[in-house]
């Protein structure tokens, strides 16, 4: 088979812009702009033989940001080995590299998938099925009678558009290499990332073999596959209930809540757990078709996913994998550079990395976040400011995932959500994607409200959820006081106590842990 060799070039990692460069306002706002462009590939559902092309989807505006700026593509094979062309059908990884005009390294990632299938509208071998569609105005009698013309009459990009669209590739490689006896909890999407993690891994070894190790230790995840590995067991058992609940008290809790879902017209489920044990467990509100809302409903839970990811950093730093206030690049080794790094892992969870400037790419799901984060280094307000994003928490899931060679749901869910029996929970990302039951997010917070332990589990130690706590934060001249944490916030005031920490959510749910009252306040909900 003739395929058409691609130039390969080394791994490289950033090196230190010039100060004078660095401080050019115009030179940060084309560098910031710059990281918003994304790069393209010809198509991305290929038929054996030659990979298709790379190019910048803007390329003018590139030009005109950075100067000219090549690419050149590697191309790798399902088992991570360097190909020329695709001789089997499958996944396929291009990493794309350039460097800009002032010598900065760049790298992209992007998953490719070939196949032998024909993919225009009039192939028989994509069987795509597409319902009436009566929402758009269209008839049952006028769908039908389209229907039976259906491969005459083009569909147009509803059905080419497969082969032109990243996601399908990944759709299509995570679905071809999905093990139909796992529990449903690794979708395609995540298949994609825990193979992009694994090779990054396996790139930075090279680059480490050469230069020496700048990592902290590494971890095979089978040594941490139990919550109790490191700590051995711990029991512990409710204390009588005396609870000062009443029946009274309870009614006007559900007084509250049905007020709350009448002007909302959004459903809830709200959890109270109190000295250990749960003193109102109810669901308001109804589905879309009038039904009642189960107990058990899983629901969104937001940015409380925030503090979720708290404690599993909590847990590597339990383990020694890392620590809160060492330079990142100590784990991420292509954020070095000629200068001291300035973030740490506390400051990404507390807000004062100064990445809220980021964009769409600052995702737990960007693959090249660690290299665009490295361009960006220069510029980084850090420390001085407090500004939410999301940002810090993505850099961190890069983080985690190299040291432990798992994507972050899956430690999720062997760290966090077994242990603790939370069996409706499900998180796909490190800062919005949680979503469970109100009772098993209460299980989570009575964890924490019985210093890290549930039943017969220890999750994290004592010191680790100290240092977790929210504290004082030390900002800039102009900033207003605040407290925040590793993934928390203080919540106090309004009956509870000024130890009370938690975090809030988008969707309107509450997570309130009070430990001066040993309360948990729980309200489930997907909408504000």
């Amino acid at each position: 088979m003739a395929c058409v060799a691609v130039i390969a070039i080394g791994f490289i990692f950033p090196r230190a812009l010039s100060q004078e460069t660095a401080n050019t306002s115009a030179f940060e706002a084309n560098v910031k702009a710059f990281l918003e462009e994304e790069i393209e590939f010809d198509r991305y559902l290929f038929p054996p033989g030659q990979f298709p092309l790379a190019h910048w989807r803007n390329a003018e505006r590139i030009e005109q940001l950075m100067g000219p700026l090549r690419l050149t593509v590697e191309y790798y094979d399902r088992s991570f080995r360097r190909v020329d062309c695709a001789e089997s059908e499958g996944r396929y990884g291009a990493v794309v590299r350039g460097t800009t005009a002032g010598g900065f390294p760049i790298i992209r990632y992007a998953t490719l998938y070939c196949t032998k299938a024909d993919l225009d509208d009039y192939s028989p071998n994509v069987p795509i099925a597409m319902q009436p569609l009566p929402s758009f105005g269209i008839s049952v009698a006028q769908w039908n009678a389209y229907q039976q013309n259906l491969r005459r009459f083009s569909f147009g990009s509803l059905l080419r558009s497969p082969k032109f669209d990243p996601d399908a590739a990944i759709f299509l490689a995570g679905l071809a290499e999905l093990d139909p006896a796992t529990n449903g909890s690794m979708t395609p999407r995540m298949m994609d990332r825990l193979w992009w993690t694994k090779f990054k891994a396996g790139d930075s070894a090279t680059y480490l073999r050469t230069n020496g190790s700048r990592t902290g230790p590494t971890i095979d995840p089978a040594t941490a596959s139990s919550a109790t590995a490191r700590f051995g067991t711990v029991l512990w058992e409710a204390a009588a209930v005396t609870s000062p609940f009443t029946n009274d008290d309870a009614e006007s809790l559900r007084a509250v809540s049905h007020k709350w879902t009448s002007r909302s017209n959004e459903p809830m489920v709200v959890c109270i757990f109190h000295r250990g044990a749960v003193v109102f467990h109810e669901s308001f509100g109804t589905h879309a078709e009038g039904k009642p809302v189960p107990l058990e409903t899983p629901m969104w839970m937001a940015s409380i996913t925030k503090l979720l990811t708290g404690v599993l950093v909590m847990q590597f730093v339990d383990r020694g994998l890392v620590e809160l206030d060492a330079p990142i690049d100590r784990y991420l080794p292509e954020l070095a550079s000629a200068r001291p790094c300035p973030l740490t892992i506390r400051r990404l969870l507390n807000h004062t990395a100064g990445l809220s400037w980021a964009g769409e790419w600052a995702s737990d799901w960007e693959a090249s976040m660690e290299n665009r984060i490295a361009h960006a280094m220069p510029f980084l307000q850090t420390g001085t400011q407090f500004r939410y994003h999301r940002g810090g928490y993505a850099l961190t899931s890069k983080l985690l995932e190299r040291i432990s060679g798992e994507t972050v749901p899956q430690l999720f869910q062997r760290m966090i959500f077994e242990p603790l029996e939370m069996r409706s929970a499900f998180a796909d990302n490190t800062y919005g994607g949680l979503y469970c039951s109100a009772l098993d997010l209460a299980r989570l917070g009575q964890t924490l409200l019985q210093h890290g332990r549930y039943g017969a589990q220890t999750i994290i130690t004592d010191s680790a959820l100290a240092a977790m706590l929210p504290i004082p934060l030390t900002l800039g001249a102009g900033e207003r006081a605040r407290s925040w944490g590793v993934g928390t916030s203080a919540l106090g005031g309004n009956g509870l106590s000024v130890s009370t920490f938690g975090h809030e959510a988008a969707s309107g749910a509450i997570f309130r842990i009070d430990p001066v009252n040993d309360l948990v306040v729980v309200v489930a909900r997907n909408r504000p």
